[in-house]
Formats: structure tokens, sequence, C-alpha cells
């Protein structure tokens, strides 16, 4: 039995502390993910985007101290009485969400492991019971719930320390980009399905009349000859998904509305976007990095976009505001927010390739807006 419940202890500790860099290495995401969930369970309020963040920060920094008391021997019965009401909290709300599902994916090991909500209510109750039972038999291994002032430095560092690291990659790029559209990704193969790829399959069903009396009738045994029967409708239900591509619905339209996704991608030269999910949004203080980019790019022959969800108002806006006066395409901000984690944000394309992405306060602080030229390399 000791040995079951160290066993228990370590794959909890290992659970919680993953689940919590994972969100930590994309704050920005993290927040997105829990304003989904709360748009999802309180459909009648506004959140705005500061409190979801804040909320998603505090709850995986939550998740990493657990996490780490349980591996490291810190407050272990806190930890464990921690780790159990965190669950007791998940576990029914994973339950609305399979039955539901008001959002297609649980987020809860961010975008570096994707879960349905099925297989995330499976995963939350199998750690539930491996809770409770570590819980109640803590004694076991040896832990007894007492105040050891020698453990509280550590148990404060795992917190400001994931809290540095999360800063971090809020206030610049994630460390480890989990999403389709990192550096090196091809955007044509991560919008297409492969062509050996398994396809959706459909059973189809119709229905006839006859004498005022309608009837179902398979594939195989519908009456297609006998005129004494009438058609009256027909049914398809989907018996087995098939493979979809990464990503669907990037879709790239010029300010008249056409759409220009393959001029972009087909572009062999260096093409700059200027990625800005919502211009409302986005922070003007690197206008100024962004014009001088514009001009280089102007200087060299390469297309230069900037790219948004945002309404033709609110791009006037932001050109009466910034002075920018390169051209705008746009696009859903789910897959701009996907792209890049920054608002505004920089992505190189060559060739439907990407070959680089920056945070714009990163420009802005290690270089000149003469030294620009860096973007050659």
């Amino acid at each position: 039995m000791k040995t079951l419940v160290r066993a228990i202890q370590v794959v909890l500790g290992l659970v919680f502390v993953f689940s919590g860099f994972v969100k930590a290495v994309d704050p920005v995401g993290g927040g997105l993910k829990v304003g989904e969930y709360l748009t999802a369970f309180f459909p009648w309020g506004e959140t705005g985007d500061l409190f979801p963040l804040i909320l998603g920060g505090i709850l995986c920094t939550v998740e990493f101290i657990l996490g780490g008391g349980l591996l490291l021997g810190i407050y272990v019965p806190t930890a464990s009485l921690g780790a159990l009401l965190f669950m007791v909290v998940m576990t029914p709300m994973t339950l609305y969400l399979a039955l539901f599902n008001p959002v297609s994916d649980c987020g809860c090991f961010g975008d570096a492991v994707h879960l349905t909500n099925w297989q995330t209510l499976g995963k939350n109750v199998l750690l539930l019971g491996m809770a409770v039972i570590f819980f109640l038999r803590a004694k076991i291994a040896g832990y007894r719930w007492r105040w050891r002032k020698e453990q509280l430095p550590v148990a404060v560092t795992l917190g400001v320390g994931l809290v540095v690291f999360m800063e971090w990659n809020y206030s610049h790029l994630p460390m480890i980009d989990f999403r389709p559209f990192k550096v090196g990704a091809d955007i044509r193969t991560l919008t297409l399905v492969p062509k050996d790829a398994d396809v959706d399959v459909y059973a189809y069903s119709f229905i006839y009349s006859k004498e005022g009396e309608e009837k179902r009738f398979g594939l195989e045994d519908a009456p297609l000859k006998d005129s004494s029967w009438r058609f009256v409708d027909a049914e398809a239900t989907l018996i087995k998904e098939g493979e979809r591509p990464l990503v669907t619905g990037f879709v790239l339209y010029d300010e008249d509305g056409k759409d220009v996704t393959e001029d972009v991608l087909s572009d062999t030269a260096r093409l700059y976007l200027v990625v800005m999910p919502s211009v409302e949004k986005a922070d003007d203080k690197y206008a100024e990095t962004i014009n001088a980019l514009f001009d280089y790019a102007e200087s060299h022959s390469y297309a230069f976009y900037g790219l948004t969800a945002s309404s033709e108002s609110a791009i006037l806006t932001w050109r009466d505001r910034t002075g920018g006066d390169y051209p705008f395409l746009t696009a859903d901000a789910t897959i701009l927010r996907t792209i890049i984690r920054a608002n505004p944000g920089i992505v190189l394309i060559c060739d439907g390739k990407i070959t680089g992405k920056w945070h714009l306060g990163d420009l802005a602080e290690k270089f000149t807006f003469e030294a620009v030229n860096v973007f050659k390399k």
C-alpha cells in the first residue's frame, strides 16, 4: 500500500506540474480558453480580455505549486487536499462539457496535448480517484499535518518562478510554440488533408410514402422502380468522421473583399504580415517600428500587409492614429490569435512557409529603427 500511495503521489504531481507548465508557456492562449469557459457557463456577461487572462494565470500557478509540492514533498498533506479540491471542482465541469460540448477542446494541457471532452472526463475521473486515495492514505507514506517553516521558501519559489516565467512568455512570444503556425511550418500543408486520409463515412436512408403512410428505406432496398411509392426525403447520418486538416478557415481577403490567400502563399520573396487580431486593442506604441519596417520592405520590393479581423472603419482609425499607409488584409480572428500571440506581431512568410515570428516589443527594445534590416537574416 505504501508503494501504491507513493506512486499515486508521483503521478498526481507530474500531471499537475505538466498542466501548469504548458499553460504558463502560453498565458494568452490560457486566457482565451478561460474566456471560452466563462462564456459557456455564464453566457449573459462580457468577460473582456484581462479577467480571463488573470484567472488563467492563477489557475495554472495553483496547479504548478500543488504538483511541485507533491513531487518535492513540500506541505504534502496540504497539497493533497488542494489537488483533491481541484479535481472535485473540475470533474463535474468536464462532465457537463462532455454531455453538452459547449467548448470543443478542454485546454487542460494547453496546446501541447489535445483531448476530446470525453477523454478529459475519463482523465479527470481517474485523477479524482487517485486524489481521494492519496488524501485518505497519505499517512501510510509517512506524511503528517504539520507546519514546517523551512519548506516555505521552496513553495514560494515555485509560485514566483512560474509567475516570472509566465510574464516572460506574455511579454514576448511563447518560449515553446505548440500551435500549428510555428516557425518552419508550411501553411499549405496545414490546410490540406493527406491524399490517403480517411474520409467521412455516412449511412444514407430514404423516406417514401404510399397511401398516406411513410416508410424509411436503406440505400439497397429503396423502391426506386416502384411508381406506387412517392419519394419524400433523404437523410445522411455520419457514422465515422474522417481526418481533418490541422488548420481550417485560413482565408485572406484584401480590402475589396477578394480572396488573395493563394497570392500571399505563392509569393516566393519575403512577405511581411503585421498581425493584429483586433486593431482596436493593438498597442500603437509600436507604430513607429511597424512604419519603419514597412519602409524597409518597400525599399527592397518586399510585400507588406497589415492582417486583422477588424472592420474597415477600425482600420481607418488605426491609419489615422499611427500614420501607417500599408495595405490591410482581413481574416478570421481565431486564426490570427493562433498564428501569433501578440497584438501586434510580425510574421515573415516565404513561399507559403513561416520563416520568422516576432513580438513588436522585442523589436522596439532591441533594435533602432535604422537597424530594422535585421530581417535580412
